[in-house]
């Protein structure tokens, strides 16, 4: 497991066992160095090994000697170390005692369930560290954020979570936020109203994760985004999952290298600048799935579309539409009315290529269907 906060005043990580902390300036009250982290996160791992199962200074005087190749400081001056990390209320003291018996070992940091789970609430995060900008988890089993969780970081920018088995987004978890980057999470949990409350969300970064079904009302009346980018996630959206007004300029939505298995009744409606779904396929789309206002492009291209398109399953205006090389197993005629390109734009690909395919389409289930006509050779 690895966690790592970073602010202007505080720089904290945990790391697995054989890599540094981190160094940060000092705050008045106490100098963090990766010598210090190293004896507070080994203090509380040797629980058990000490007289009635408690800690074991001298079994950390040897763990330390034996990283540092130097001697260790007097029992005296370690446990002043330990208790100011304690009064600091640093999430390091936190989480060792929250998980006191836990040990890193190979399992845990290559990743594999232990049974290892970290449940975020208000007190994790405390007033006295509002000054973190940045928080890093990661190599972790599973890990809750709870309603509130990050209240008290009035200066968080950003929220990293990788290499995840299963990651969970309460309702109304942030406050205050600019960036949110997900990568490798095995199954991704956005419950209803998980945005619920953020301000000055910028940007969510979603990479080689698992989103079994994205829930109605998730990503909901976010105001200040400017990008939403999916680059090799697997998704289920339910109906009234996705409503996003992107007013930012130069606003994008991307799908890249997705699969979107299915997409409920106004599972995606999304107002931005440009819209792109690129080498990506698409399942099962229901009426009215998915509806795009863009002001300036929209694109899809060298994607696979698995199912018969209903002809008011897709819904896009924009001034410039691009269609292109992509893979339809069924294309409805009429599913150009719902290609809305303004005056002084174009549909590309162009929309004789679409109305062609139609034909075709049409054709083929008439005449080639299971009730064929006598001439349907002469006819094709």
């Amino acid at each position: 497991m690895m966690i790592k906060l970073k602010g202007e005043r505080e720089t904290l990580r945990i790391a697995p066992r054989g890599q540094p902390g981190l160094t940060s300036p000092p705050d008045g009250r106490i100098t963090i160095n990766k010598e210090k982290v190293f004896i507070v996160e080994h203090h509380f791992q040797s629980y058990g090994v000490g007289r009635q199962n408690g800690p074991s200074l001298r079994h950390v005087k040897e763990q330390y000697q034996e990283r540092f190749n130097n001697s260790a400081p007097n029992n005296t001056t370690m446990l002043v170390i330990i208790e100011k990390f304690r009064r600091l209320g640093s999430i390091l003291c936190r989480l060792a005692c929250y998980n006191a018996d836990y040990k890193q070992n190979s399992a845990i940091r290559s990743g594999e369930a232990d049974g290892q789970h970290l449940d975020f609430n208000d007190q994790h995060f405390g007033p006295n560290m509002n000054t973190v900008s940045k928080v890093n988890i990661s190599n972790c089993d599973q890990v809750t954020f709870n309603t509130n969780s990050f209240r008290h970081l009035d200066n968080l920018q950003k929220l990293v979570v990788s290499r995840v088995r299963s990651a969970i987004f309460n309702p109304g978890v942030f406050q205050s936020l600019k960036n949110l980057t997900l990568v490798q999470i095995q199954s991704l949990d956005f419950k209803q109203g998980a945005f619920m409350g953020v301000k000055e969300l910028e940007e969510i970064e979603i990479h080689n994760s698992y989103i079994p079904q994205l829930a109605s009302h998730s990503f909901y009346d976010i105001k200040d985004l400017k990008l939403v980018s999916l680059t090799n996630v697997t998704v289920n959206v339910k109906r009234n999952a996705i409503k996003v007004e992107m007013a930012k300029t130069d606003s994008e939505v991307i799908f890249t290298d997705c699969m979107i298995r299915s997409v409920e009744e106004n599972g995606i409606t999304v107002k931005t600048d440009t819209f792109i779904i690129r080498n990506s396929t698409v399942g099962n789309l229901a009426p009215n799935s998915i509806t795009i206002n863009s002001t300036e492009a929209i694109l899809i291209t060298q994607s696979q579309f698995n199912s018969t398109l209903d002809s008011n399953a897709i819904h896009m205006t924009a001034p410039n539409v691009t269609i292109d090389s992509n893979v339809f197993d069924l294309l409805s005629m009429e599913i150009l009315a719902n290609i809305n390109s303004k005056s002084n734009g174009k549909v590309k690909t162009s929309v004789l290529e679409l109305e062609a395919w139609a034909t075709f389409a049409l054709m083929s289930t008439r005449f080639l269907g299971n009730q064929r006509a006598d001439n349907y050779a002469e006819l094709v």
